[in-house]
């Protein structure tokens, strides 16, 4: 790889600084996926030999950046990695089924310690998530196993071991020259979706803009070294939004699965009526999440991008002029 990157070994955090304003488009997003692809495989092994929760969501998270990476950088990497985010986005649901009962578990436990009493209803809702997210994780553990995942990892092992095309014209262009127009993309996204957003908007518009709100500061991420402060701080306003995104969210799955389980036949009367007061509770979570959600978005799609956006230019025009 170039003179203007870092190649990244895997016990390297991945805050550590990979690129300058004159690294390629090129080395640029294979030196991401690369970071990503390195502790995506580090936490495989975690999620394999324990049934540590925070392992199978810090190994979702590494999945999902390296899917916005290669649609981020989608122009300027081969068609091989391009083909690769199809298989990412299969096992980042198979580790989202697990992931969702840990949070659901969570949120129950949380509801309890809030809630004393009700121990055998409690209990016996406990033990269906439990039951449910055993099968879950047997299921991803399987999927591990499979034939389908080993050649994902090797077809991306491979592609990320030959570098950028040397083919590509895009790809050598500086990324300190086509950071903004990717970061704007995703902000006009994301910023038109949050426009339409009321209190009252259904829940899959909020979770519509939570993965678009994702995207846009995983694009951020790929590129805040190069802009400094004012990249930071838009990667820490736009956090806050994610966190309120997150939290409604949550709720609104949570709230859902127990009415999945309400629904069905194995419960005691007891539990199913604790179970609906639950339900009620994260329901009411949902709406003031909801109700505190403008000022959160005016954080991140005021002042603070305003800022970035001036700074973003001002560098691209600067290297121009050098």
């Amino acid at each position: 790889m170039g003179t203007g990157a870092t190649r990244v070994k895997p016990e390297i955090e991945k805050t550590t600084p990979l690129m300058t304003a004159t690294t390629s488009a090129g080395e640029a997003a294979f030196l991401i996926l690369d970071r990503d692809f390195q502790i995506f495989l580090i936490k495989e092994k975690l999620v394999l030999e324990s049934d540590d929760p925070e392992a199978v969501h810090d190994m979702r998270v590494a999945a999902r950046r390296m899917r916005s990476a290669i649609q981020t950088f989608e122009s300027f990497l081969p068609a091989a990695i391009v083909k690769s985010e199809s298989e990412l986005q299969w096992i980042f649901k198979r580790l989202g089924v697990v992931r969702d009962l840990d949070i659901d578990k969570e949120k129950l436990l949380a509801w309890h310690e809030t809630t004393p009493g009700k121990e055998e209803a409690f209990q016996e809702l406990a033990d269906k998530l439990t039951e449910e997210r055993k099968k879950a994780r047997g299921e991803l553990k399987r999927s591990i196993h499979s034939q389908r995942y080993k050649q994902l990892v090797q077809e991306l092992s491979a592609s990320l071991s030959k570098g950028p095309s040397s083919h590509n014209a895009l790809a050598s262009v500086p990324v300190i020259v086509v950071a903004p127009d990717l970061i704007e993309k995703r902000y006009k996204r994301a910023r038109k979706i949050g426009k339409a957003l009321t209190e009252s908007s259904p829940s899959p518009e909020f979770h519509r803009l939570r993965k678009q709100a994702k995207k846009l500061r995983y694009t951020l991420d790929f590129f805040a070294e190069l802009y400094g402060k004012s990249g930071e701080q838009m990667v820490s306003h736009l956090k806050g939004l994610q966190d309120l995104l997150g939290s409604r969210q949550d709720d609104v799955m949570a709230s859902d699965h127990l009415k999945a389980i309400v629904a069905t036949n194995g419960l005691a009367k007891g539990t199913k009526t604790v179970a609906k007061k639950i339900i009620s509770s994260f329901s009411d979570e949902a709406k003031q999440y909801a109700h505190d959600f403008e000022p959160a978005f005016e954080d991140v799609f005021g002042k603070p991008w305003r800022k970035l956006d001036r700074v973003m230019k001002k560098s691209r025009t600067q290297l121009w002029a050098d």
